[in-house]
């Protein structure tokens, strides 16, 4: 009896952790990290991608992770998050079959994501540092850097449009923190971790988190 119970143990863990590694695709590592099912009705998957990929890539992991799916949901909601994007705060990609599948890349595609690098290569003053927003909503590039006294916050849009404001930091343990000077009329402000992160916040806590430039 002991010993059937710890092979239906060491089966359910190898099951487990089966569905939490990461896979390889088209010479990309995905992983599903969050999974929402209900019955044969619907079924929600949050997958991290390890970089950004094409529509068409998209769409054949898509038509993947369904095929992979045990049962068959008529609607199914794929959302793709990029490493170091928060899961819930703002996401890269999606693919839904809601009946038939849509695929949108709401953030940067590579292509416009090299564009904005090259605009942003020359600076005035010091960098402190440079991220980059992949989310759907305000995507673009974000530069901090200290133009003599000053401290110069720095977003380039995708639409090519900018925005400029001067900054004021505060050190928090091993956290920095960035607000408008003046304050902002949305109490929002930055928090740069010991990991290079660069979070958004607002009264109501985190928007969404940048990923660094390096």
């Amino acid at each position: 009896m002991i010993k059937l119970v710890n092979i239906f143990i060491l089966t359910t863990l190898l099951l487990f952790s089966s569905s939490v590694m990461a896979k390889t695709f088209e010479g990309i590592d995905y992983k599903i990290i969050d999974a929402t099912r209900m019955k044969n009705i619907k079924c929600s998957l949050d997958v991290r991608l390890s970089k950004k990929v094409t529509k068409d890539v998209l769409h054949r992991l898509a038509m993947k992770l369904r095929a992979d799916e045990s049962s068959y949901y008529k609607r199914m909601f794929i959302t793709y998050y990029l490493p170091g994007m928060t899961p819930g705060a703002g996401a890269w990609a999606t693919s839904h079959f809601n009946p038939s599948l849509e695929i949108k890349i709401l953030g940067l595609t590579a292509e416009e994501e090299n564009k904005l690098k090259k605009k942003t290569s020359k600076s005035s003053g010091t960098i402190i540092g440079k991220w980059i927003d992949n989310s759907g909503y305000g995507e673009g590039i974000i530069i901090i850097e200290r133009n003599k006294d000053t401290l110069i916050f720095t977003k380039t849009f995708k639409d090519g449009s900018v925005l400029k404001q001067e900054m004021i930091m505060k050190r928090l343990g091993s956290r920095t923190r960035y607000e408008k000077k003046g304050g902002s009329s949305h109490g929002e402000y930055y928090l740069l971790d010991n990991r290079g992160l660069l979070g958004i916040y607002d009264g109501m806590g985190l928007i969404k988190t940048h990923r660094p430039i390096k």
